[in-house]
């Protein structure tokens, strides 16, 4: 369900969302636990003795432990634990994670359930990659406003990087499960039945068109970590294959071939980075681009720069960490200038794009440890289990070449380049590196080879899933080390731990997975359909359909345009929960008739709800308040759905096995109890934190029509939802600055600006290391001294301003937007010379960013040295990157001048670089207009029009409307 849902009631809508619906479903998994616990203690007790003999238990306690105390000792204790507004992933998470594992743990008890586990995995894979096909094809309308679905899908995820993250833990599961479904077909004697012929091969046919797709839907996606990611993990995957059916050969081959896919890569990366031609290299795309030196791979590494300076600034932080969720508070004072050329000049910081960087920043060496040893001992574990590791002395081989690899990769950056700033990517790619080598060993000598017995029986469906597990788990240790863990993802590790954890529990008997009952083995006729044959399936399938409704249904598209999209989507996912609900036996049309009556029942009871409660619109004058109150009630009518669909069938097992010295009426009572709390829970801590942000997009969406009133309305509500959450107090302070602005120093602006410096100095206590809190106090003081009427007002107004300043360039010292909007502030009252100041002070810490140029030259122009102006102008347009806001500004500058021939030139070249920018035509027009070309100018204020958005449109058809009434045209 995680990577289904989308919330297009709120801000976020994405990642953000998932989080505070993960966090209830692990209370209520926890509340479970309890339940059994008491209900069981014996069963409890010896359970948790055995789970607990194995060092992956241990590890994935140690890693929520090592992100709860980073969150104790955080610089910002409150944010650590219940996470950032914008990513969310705080201590909190962490402990819902770790639930999610002890719960999956005690639940997977036997191979059957594992298998389920995994055809659950696979059910939700299935409208992700259906999804992302009908966008790559142009038929969504729910997300088709975003512009980047005409190059690159993300379907559910928001994100081309995340869907690819996804994907690449989710192949190497189908694989195992179609390589399984393939020996079922061609390895046993064809049954007499036609029902019991063709039922494998459709299995079979399924899962390879699954994979298939899934492959396609990875190359759409153009994310480059993810397909090295998934490179790596089908190498260990066809590897582990190969060792198991004794072609060592095969092995050794395909670890050299990889080896070769590589060097090719990085030389062809080389060469074309040289030649600047890495588009010219076919069928690469961007694989062909890794090394270009203004894309995202120079600036992942300036952010890793940045983060080994921050790292040395602190050596006790370095070793206990910031905190969860705190590197957008301490990242912002080191990070590097170029980074604002590379990535805009308001650069997104919350994040290193390296997940061992990250974890050294956030949980210090100890929660970094923590996390390489969960990989490692994952890693141990299987290859255990699959015999590759049966003795003491390859034990200790293993882990010899691990961590020698790591340490390798860790210490190889110093020595090549005298830095540090690649060891978080070589650390666990040499670990990688380090368990590739073992099992080539085991494929070079003879000696070392893996188990003794034959190659046609010694890869079951036990090994095809711990096969499977591994190379998905290699797959996204090597992705997250170039993105981003995202919550689907870290979902998917911490259940794939959770799964070979539980095989500790399996009986002893089950060696491996149940087999597929042969097509021609009796059944007891007429025997009644089983709950538990289609019962899971139903739930899955339903919640997973209620889900795509809630995320992809959209009231103002209408049913028209929606269908098909809807149809194709929970069309693939019915049939898709169909296949899981089959079974095994006879009896399956009987299965199959409860399944669709269960599923369509669920999906249909909660479309009769949501559908009318989402399209609702007043048909008479309603507070705005109450209508976006009803609104963000269409969010706690997925929470009431996915919460019930859960609590029944668990109640339901309850009751049929819960044993203990209680009487009945005590175990409700306990159980309802529980429930109660984990309610009381849920609703303050996750629900609010959804509906908050309904309020807040509606908040938007005033703010972004400039009508601020009802936009600080909503947000004080959100506030009032989530009253600690500083990013509402900051933007309701933002409305009521810009409302103040709009209604100038006509209206009652004194009131409106105590308004919001209260509000932020309440940010402020909130979060005390946010520059951006600082920087909007400032700007705030800034338009108060703007529209002060008296001396002494205005002048205190300024110095405020000034220590906002001071106090937020403090926290992000290399931000060079930041100190224009600081020498603005004394340029605005005639302080020619402080503004001088801070610009060359600017120049210093970044010479070539060409708005500070600019503004210098605007200085310049108004103390009167036209020539020393045109010398800033001409150097900040010299270099080949210079921005068209750059041009713009010069040929701004040039038209206060009278310089109107260079700068219609400025302004043509602003144009030309970001041709969709209406600002930039208007600028171009009225120059035009100036230099007496009046059909340019009619010429380029059409264009503006057609452009700009709804509310700039009336100010340029005015403008058009006065060129053809002064100049008509000819």
């Amino acid at each position: 369900m995680t990577p289904l849902l989308f919330n297009a009631h709120t801000a976020r809508s994405f990642e953000e969302d998932r989080v505070p619906m993960l966090r209830s479903l692990a209370i209520l998994l926890a509340a479970a636990l309890l339940i059994w616990g008491m209900g069981r203690p014996r069963a409890a007790r010896q359970s948790i003795r055995r789970v607990m003999r194995s060092p992956l238990a241990w590890a994935a306690t140690g890693l929520a432990a090592a992100s709860l105390l980073a969150a104790l000792l955080s610089v910002a204790p409150r944010i650590s634990f219940w996470g950032a507004y914008t990513r969310s992933h705080g201590a909190y998470l962490s402990l819902a994670y770790l639930a999610v594992f002890l719960g999956l743990v005690f639940l997977v008890r036997r191979p059957a359930r594992a298998e389920q586990l995994v055809s659950v995995i696979l059910l939700a894979s299935v409208p992700c990659v259906v999804y992302a096909l009908l966008q790559h094809l142009g038929w969504d309308v729910t997300l088709a406003s975003r512009p980047e679905t005409a190059q690159r899908v993300f379907s559910t995820h928001g994100n081309p990087i995340f869907l690819g993250a996804y994907l690449i833990m989710v192949a190497p599961l189908t694989l195992a499960r179609l390589l399984g479904r393939a020996r079922s077909v061609f390895g046993r004697r064809q049954p007499t039945r036609r029902e019991a012929r063709l039922l494998p091969i459709l299995r079979l046919t399924g899962y390879a068109a699954l994979f298939g797709l899934q492959l396609l839907v990875l190359g759409l996606t153009q994310s480059r970590g993810p397909m090295l990611g998934l490179c790596a993990g089908l190498c260990v995957f066809g590897m582990l294959m190969a060792l198991l059916r004794g072609h060592r050969r095969a092995a050794a081959a395909i670890a050299a071939a990889t080896l070769a896919a590589l060097g090719c890569l990085v030389i062809l990366n080389l060469w074309a980075a040289r030649h600047r031609s890495a588009g010219a290299i076919p069928g690469l795309g961007r694989l062909g681009s890794m090394l270009e030196p203004h894309g995202s791979g120079r600036a992942r590494l300036v952010y890793w720069e940045g983060a080994m300076q921050l790292l040395k600034a602190d050596p006790a932080r370095s070793l206990l960490g910031y905190g969860p969720e705190t590197t957008y508070l301490v990242y912002p004072r080191f990070s590097p200038p170029e980074l604002a050329h590379l990535e805009g000049p308001e650069p997104i910081l919350d994040r290193l794009h390296n997940e061992t960087l990250e974890s050294l920043v956030t949980t210090g060496a100890l929660g970094a440890v923590c996390a390489l040893l969960a990989f490692g001992f994952f890693f141990h574990q299987v290859l255990r289990r699959l015999g590759l590791v049966a003795k003491p002395c390859r034990g200790a081989g293993f882990w010899c070449l691990v961590l020698g690899g790591g340490a390798a990769g860790f210490c190889g950056p110093w020595v090549a380049e005298g830095s540090f700033r690649l060891s978080g990517l070589g650390l666990p790619l040499g670990m990688v590196a380090g368990m590739v080598s073992y099992l080539t060993a085991l494929a070079i000598w003879p000696r070392a080879s893996a188990q003794g017995g034959s190659p046609a029986t010694s890869v079951g469906d036990r090994e095809l899933l711990l096969i499977g597990l591994l190379s998905a788990v290699v797959a996204h240790f090597v992705e997250i080390q170039f993105g981003i863990a995202i919550v689907a993802t870290r979902l998917l590790w911490w259940t794939y731990l959770a799964v070979v954890v539980s095989m500790r529990l399996w009986p002893k008997s089950s060696g491996q997975a149940a087999p597929d009952r042969p097509p021609s083995e009796p059944a007891t006729t007429g025997a009644p359909a089983r709950p538990a044959a289609w019962t899971p399936a139903a739930v899955c399938t339903g919640l997973a359909m209620i889900v795509l409704v809630f995320s992809l249904f959209r009231p103002a598209l209408g049913w028209t345009r929606q269908m098909p999209v809807l149809a194709v989507v929970l069309g693939s996912t019915f049939l898709a929960g169909m296949a899981m609900a089959v079974g095994r036996g006879r009896g399956k049309r009987r299965r199959l008739r409860s399944f669709a009556t269960a599923t369509a029942a669920l999906v249909l009871l909660f479309s009769v709800v949501y559908v009318p409660w989402s399209g609702w619109r007043p048909a008479s004058a309603v507070k705005l308040v109450d209508w976006v109150t009803q609104q963000s009630h269409a969010t706690s009518l997925l929470y009431g759905a996915v919460l019930l669909l859960v609590l029944l069938p668990a109640g339901r097992a309850a009751r049929r096995r819960l044993r203990g010295p209680w009487r009945p009426w005590g175990k409700a009572a306990v159980g309802l109890c529980l429930l109660a709390a984990a309610g009381a829970a849920i609703v303050p801590s996750n629900l609010n934190v959804s509906r908050a942000d309904c309020f807040a997009r509606q908040a938007r969406f005033y703010r972004q029509a400039k009508q601020y009133k009802p936009a600080a309305l909503l947000y004080a509500e959100a506030s009032r939802l989530q009253p600690r959450q500083d990013h509402y107090l900051a933007s309701r302070a933002l409305c009521l600055t810009a409302q103040a602005r709009s209604l100038g120093r006509s209206g009652p602006t004194r009131d409106l600006f105590q308004q919001a410096t209260d509000l932020l100095g309440r940010a402020i206590g909130l979060s005390g290391r946010d520059f951006r809190h600082y920087r909007a106090l400032a700007r705030t003081h800034h338009l108060e001294s703007l529209l002060s009427e008296g001396t002494a007002e205005r002048a205190a107004c300024v110095r405020r301003a000034e220590q906002a300043y001071l106090r937020a360039l403090s926290l992000a010292p290399n931000h060079m937007k930041m100190r224009n909007e600081w020498a603005s502030l004394w340029l605005d009252h005639a302080e020619h010379a402080r503004a001088a100041q801070i610009l060359r002070q600017a120049l210093d810490i970044d010479p070539s960013w060409g708005p500070t140029r600019v503004l210098l030259a605007k200085v310049h122009a108004a103390r009167g040295d036209t020539a020393e102006a045109l010398a800033e102008l001409d150097r900040a347009t010299a270099t080949d990157t210079a921005e068209p806001e750059t041009w713009w500004e010069k040929a701004r500058v040039l038209a206060e001048l009278d310089r109107l021939a260079p700068a219609v030139a400025a302004a043509d070249r602003a144009v030309k670089a970001d041709p969709r920018n209406a600002a930039y035509r208007r600028t171009l027009a009225e120059l035009y207009l100036r230099s007496g070309k009046d059909d340019l100018a009619r010429v380029e204020l059409v264009t503006a029009i057609r452009l700009a958005a709804p509310s700039e449109r009336p100010d340029l058809i005015k403008a058009l409307a006065e060129l053809e009434k002064q100049h008509p045209p000819r």
